[in-house]
């Protein structure tokens, strides 16, 4: 028997046959309530028409809607979750497209980083980092849509787990892994809620086909062990100090695994060790990150601290003794390496008087005064009672001469030191002064001392000079007891 529909109902048909979705959904909720439902062939044959144009999201909605005006009818749930079945599983497949696409890629851009070298790596690998994340939000967002269709389906949980993961985000994949645990918990078969709360009433047998849970978990201690293998090939490239190589296979192990700590960690180790601090220390605020309460995390923190102060001491001693070796003009570029050195140094460890005092004598020797000030004023904030190597006696390489020509004489000593301060260090001349002075009072005391000669000669030649200072010295002391007269 021919099934005759109302006008009405025809041209509904037609809209949706002529894929014309919209103004059909319009048509159809304009003109049945749940006072005047639909008739169940009117909404079987618009089911058939939308299947058959593939229209399965559509379907859905349709009969998400109908479900709404015909209550607890049994042929109209059994096609509101075929519907909900079909449409679940194809965004499921949409899904996993997307993640295999990922999977792809980042086997080629495994193979482009081996052929690059230190100084592209780093943007090829942000680059490739930055394609595989959006092409993991694409498959999230589709993932999140199965989830809406079935909330409680494993697919869609799993596959929203993986993305959140590839994107860092911590806290929603916790969330989620608690959410998936609740569900291995429940009666297999089961899915609650399914009555009453648009739910279905039972787990869809393809929903076990898409991501069977033992599998999965299987799959995942499949992937720790093939880490754990690759780490320990990696530390052995390390410790034969294959550092280059070990670098490559960091990176391409990292790449598909951007959250596994012990990776992040050892990377970071191979550039410490390569002196490359920053890409070092933002790997391990990276770990800091996921997880800052992991104790192998925190005493990474403090090796890498600790190794980058020890190498950043040395070398900044290093330098200052090159640029005073060389003078204030030809050593200007050692002054200028030991600045930097401390100045990261001081970052570590900002107290540290040795370091304040050594970025004061480079200041001076750089000519930025100002700073120079500033750095006495912060080397006298932290030890008041200190002397300034600069201004030292005997322990400064600036007072090597004097203070053999000198011995038990502090007041001339300080004549010197002040001349040193007051007269020389100011002025440029003063300074390449010193420097040539620094340079050469050094080996005239090895000298003197190795040869056993007196004091007396060196402190005949010197007499000149410290009587220029003390005139100096006694000028500069009349001048400030006249000046609060003046005043």
């Amino acid at each position: 028997m021919e099934i005759t529909f109302s006008p009405i109902e025809n041209k509904i048909v037609q809209l949706f046959s002529r894929d014309h979705f919209a103004e059909g959904m319009e048509l159809f909720n304009s003109s049945f309530t749940a006072e005047k439902p639909p008739s169940y062939d009117f909404v079987a044959r618009c089911f058939t028409e939308l299947n058959r144009l593939g229209r399965n999201p559509e379907a859905f909605e349709f009969m998400t809607r109908v479900s709404t005006l015909i209550q607890r009818h049994p042929e109209i749930n059994r096609m509101l979750e075929m519907a909900r079945r079909i449409h679940y599983d194809t965004l499921i497949v949409q899904a996993n497209a997307v993640m295999d696409t990922a999977r792809q890629k980042l086997q080629v851009f495994a193979e482009t980083l081996q052929g690059a070298d230190a100084l592209h790596r780093d943007r090829i690998e942000k680059e490739n980092r930055k394609a595989l994340e959006d092409l993991y939000r694409q498959a999230l967002a589709i993932f999140q849509q199965a989830h809406e269709v079935s909330p409680r389906a494993l697919g869609a949980l799993t596959g929203m787990f993986r993305c959140h993961k590839e994107l860092r985000n911590q806290k929603e994949a916790d969330e989620l892994s608690a959410l998936i645990d609740e569900v291995y918990k429940e009666a297999p078969g089961t899915q609650p809620g399914a009555e009453g709360e648009g739910g279905p009433a039972s787990q869809p047998a393809e929903d076990k086909a898409d991501l069977p849970p033992m599998p999965e978990a299987s799959d995942i201690k499949s992937v720790l062990a093939d880490l754990e293998i690759e780490m320990r090939r990696i530390k052995a490239m390390f410790e034969e100090n294959r550092t280059t190589e070990a670098l490559a296979a960091l990176d391409i192990l990292l790449l598909g695994n951007p959250q596994f700590i012990p990776g992040l960690l050892l990377k970071a180790k191979v550039l410490t060790a390569r002196r490359q601090f920053k890409p070092a220390q933002r790997l391990i605020e990276e770990a800091v990150k996921i997880d800052g309460r992991n104790p192998q995390v925190e005493e990474a923190r403090i090796e890498f601290l600790e190794h980058k102060f020890k190498l950043l001491v040395a070398g900044a001693s290093e330098f200052l003794q090159q640029g005073l070796r060389l003078g204030s003009t030809l050593g200007r570029s050692f002054f200028e390496q030991a600045l930097s050195c401390l100045n990261q140094a001081l970052e570590i460890c900002p107290t540290d008087v040795n370091l304040l005092d050594q970025r004061y004598t480079c200041l001076i020797y750089l000519e930025r005064m100002e700073e120079a000030r500033e750095a006495r004023k912060a080397l006298y904030m932290v030890a008041p009672q200190y002397i300034a190597t600069f201004e030292r006696e005997n322990q400064s390489s600036l007072c090597f001469l004097a203070g053999f020509a000198y011995q038990g004489d502090p007041e001339a000593l300080e004549d010197f030191r002040t001349l040193r301060r007051e007269w020389f260090t100011p002025t440029t001349a003063g300074r390449t002064f010193l420097a040539w002075y620094t340079r050469l009072s050094p080996q005239w005391v090895a000298a003197a001392r190795r040869i056993g000669l007196s004091p007396t000669l060196p402190r005949l030649c010197l007499a000149p000079l410290r009587l220029l200072a003390a005139c100096l010295n006694r000028q500069r002391r009349r001048h400030c007891r006249r000046s609060p007269r003046m005043r």
